[in-house]
């Protein structure tokens, strides 16, 4: 009889531990799915709007899925101006879509073409560059003032309404007119006419 009740209790504590088992089981298992992210990734995305610059999305930190897109879509308070956006330190347009593959800091600017330039121009018909130089930009704002290059040459520039010229005041007849944003455009002077391009160095 001894033997038999102490069977029976084993039996019983047996029973007790299976359950208490599924329950630390299921338990331990809602705290891991909980606390792990399991599959795609969540990647933070920083966006900045600066001064001067309205659109979407509008400044915060989010949150999104890997190969999520995000639109963004910005324009100037002053028609006069141009919006530029980095992500991270690679420069686009001002509207676009972007493939979240990493954290990412989107920041929306105005155009500020105050800086180092490096610039190229090809002569029409040309294969190569004709001209290759530095420009130096400054001035009051954003809107215009001087500038000279690395063969000591000297100008002034404006920007408008998305677009940008470079008028010399001392090689020959040169003028530089462009896009803004993009920074190429056309070219005529000396009775020549091509295509130039420029990258900001600084």
């Amino acid at each position: 009889r001894v033997t038999k009740g102490m069977d029976q209790m084993f039996s019983m504590s047996g029973v007790i531990l299976k359950k208490w088992g599924k329950i630390f089981g299921v338990l331990l298992a809602s705290v891991v799915l909980t606390h792990c992210n399991f599959g795609i990734p969540d990647f933070t995305i920083i966006v900045r709007v600066e001064a001067g610059v309205e659109g979407t999305p509008q400044s915060g930190q989010y949150e999104y899925t890997e190969l999520s897109k995000i639109t963004y879509d910005y324009t100037p308070l002053n028609p006069s101006h141009a919006v530029e956006v980095y992500v991270n330190a690679t420069r686009h347009a001002a509207a676009g879509t972007l493939t979240v593959f990493n954290s990412y800091t989107i920041t929306a600017q105005l155009v500020d073409l105050r800086g180092t330039w490096s610039v190229s121009m090809l002569k029409t018909g040309s294969s190569t560059a004709d001209f290759e130089f530095t420009i130096t930009i400054s001035g009051p704002d954003v809107m215009g003032g001087t500038f000279s290059d690395s063969r000591g040459y000297n100008g002034i520039w404006t920007a408008a309404d998305d677009v940008v010229t470079f008028t010399y005041t001392d090689w020959i007849d040169y003028v530089l007119t462009g896009d803004h944003s993009n920074m190429s455009g056309s070219f005529q002077g000396e009775g020549n006419s091509g295509s130039w391009s420029a990258k900001k160095t600084t």
